[in-house]
């Protein structure tokens, strides 16, 4: 079922839920700020993909469009190691678990100055 939604963002956002439920992606609540970075990467990716190639005279289809787009986004970012690894194994991507660290240390630094 298609539901309408009000605007890009809640079919973005409620698109990335559905996707991460379908694959089996556990969300680790340390690790949100780099779904959250995925999330606006891909809207921003599948809002210049709509702009680009979207036919104007199919207005009717645009919300199928931007569906289809956003789910082949998703897909082709998955395949990219970088991406993947972020995403699937958070924990074990270098990249991740430094700026989880330096987030920590941030958070610790507030915390003290307070």
């Amino acid at each position: 079922m298609i539901e309408e939604f009000t605007s890009d963002n809640e079919l973005y956002t409620g698109l990335y839920k559905r996707l991460f439920s379908l694959f089996g992606i556990s969300k680790k609540d340390e690790y949100q700020f780099i779904y959250d970075e995925f999330l606006e990467h891909l809207k921003l990716d599948c809002t210049k993909l709509v702009e680009k190639h979207f036919d104007p005279t199919k207005k009717g289809k645009l919300h199928l469009y931007k569906i289809e787009v956003f789910k082949k986004i998703f897909m082709q970012h998955l395949d990219v190691p970088a991406w993947h690894d972020k995403i699937m194994r958070p924990h074990k991507c270098p990249e991740t678990i430094r700026r989880l660290r330096n987030y920590k240390l941030e958070k610790i630094k507030e915390n003290y100055e307070n």
